[in-house]
C-alpha cells in the first residue's frame, strides 16, 4: 500500500513543467525537432487564420517561438509558466492560477502544455475561465500513439527522448474533461507522419506515410490539434424583471423585483405599448 501511494506521488511531480519544458524546448531547438515544430506551425496559422477578436493568450514549452504570429487578433501576449526570459508584455505566473480576468480572452493557444502540466485537468479549467463566450481554445498535443512514437518503441529509443516523456492524453480524454468545463470540441487534425531522421528506404517509407496520412486524415501523426469553443448557454445571466407585484396603493404602486429570466415582448410590440 504505501509503495504504491510513493508511486502516486512520483507521477504526480514526474510532470514538473518547468523542467520538461527546458528539455523539450531545447530538444525543438534541434534538427529533429525542428522539423517537427516547423509542421505544427504550418498547421497553427491554418487554424488561426480562422478565427478573430481581440485578444489572444500563447504558451508554450518554446520561449522564443511565437506560434500565434499569423493570427489577425493584434492583441497577442505570452504567459511564461518557467518565469525566465520574459519577453516584453509577457506575463510569468503558474499553469494552474492564471493572473488575468474572467471572460476576457477570445483565443487561448497551448503548445504542448497539457501534456506536461502536474494538474492539467486545471489549467484547462483556467483555460474555460479566461475565455469569452463562443471563444476557442487551441490545443498542440503530443499523440503517443503515433507511427513516430510506436517506431521508438520498437527501436528502444525512448528513454533518452523527453519528446516522449509525457502524459498520455487521448482527444477523447481531454473532450471529457472540457465538456465539464462547458467547452465543446469543433476540430482535430493530426500531424506529421513522418520520421525526422533516416534516408534512403526508411525516408521513402515515411514519406509515403506522411503523404498518405495527410490525405485521409490518419489518426496516427505525431501531434493532433484540438480546437474547442466555450459553450454560451451555461453562461446566460439571470437578471431581475422589474414588474409591478404588489397591489395598488392609490395612484401609486410598489415594484419589487422578481427573479428569474422572462423572456421579453419583441421590440415592435414594446414600440406599440410606449405609444398607447
Amino acid at each position: 500500500m504505501f509503495k504504491r501511494i510513493l508511486r502516486k506521488k512520483d507521477r504526480k511531480s514526474r510532470y514538473d513543467f518547468r523542467r520538461s519544458a527546458k528539455e523539450v524546448g531545447r530538444w525543438f531547438s534541434e534538427g529533429r525537432g525542428q522539423a517537427l515544430l516547423a509542421a505544427e506551425k504550418s498547421a497553427i496559422d491554418l487554424e488561426l487564420e480562422n478565427h478573430f477578436g481581440y485578444h489572444l493568450l500563447e504558451i508554450s514549452v518554446c520561449e522564443n517561438s511565437r506560434l500565434s504570429s499569423a493570427s489577425p487578433v493584434q492583441h497577442c501576449f505570452c504567459l511564461n509558466p518557467m518565469f525566465s526570459h520574459l519577453e516584453k508584455g509577457a506575463l510569468a505566473a503558474r499553469l494552474d492560477a492564471f493572473p488575468i480576468e474572467s471572460e476576457s480572452l477570445d483565443i487561448v493557444l497551448l503548445h504542448h502544455v497539457i501534456e506536461f502540466a502536474a494538474t492539467p485537468h486545471q489549467t484547462l479549467k483556467e483555460v474555460s475561465r479566461v475565455l469569452i463566450p463562443r471563444g476557442h481554445a487551441v490545443l498542440v498535443v503530443f499523440n503517443r500513439w503515433s507511427l513516430i512514437g510506436i517506431w521508438k518503441k520498437i527501436l528502444g529509443l525512448s528513454a533518452n527522448d523527453r519528446s516522449q516523456d509525457f502524459q498520455s492524453l487521448s482527444p477523447q480524454r481531454i473532450e471529457d474533461w472540457c465538456k465539464l468545463l462547458d467547452m465543446e470540441p469543433v476540430s482535430i487534425q493530426h500531424v506529421y507522419y513522418g520520421f525526422p531522421a533516416g534516408s534512403g528506404l526508411v525516408k521513402k517509407l515515411f514519406g509515403f506515410l506522411e503523404s498518405l496520412g495527410q490525405r485521409f486524415g490518419l489518426p496516427f501523426g505525431a501531434v493532433y490539434i484540438l480546437t474547442l469553443q466555450k459553450n454560451l448557454n451555461a453562461l446566460t445571466p439571470l437578471k431581475p424583471d422589474w414588474r409591478i407585484s404588489a397591489p395598488r396603493l392609490g395612484r401609486f404602486s410598489a415594484v419589487q423585483p422578481l427573479t428569474g429570466r422572462v423572456p421579453s415582448a419583441p421590440f415592435s410590440q414594446q414600440k406599440k405599448k410606449v405609444l398607447h
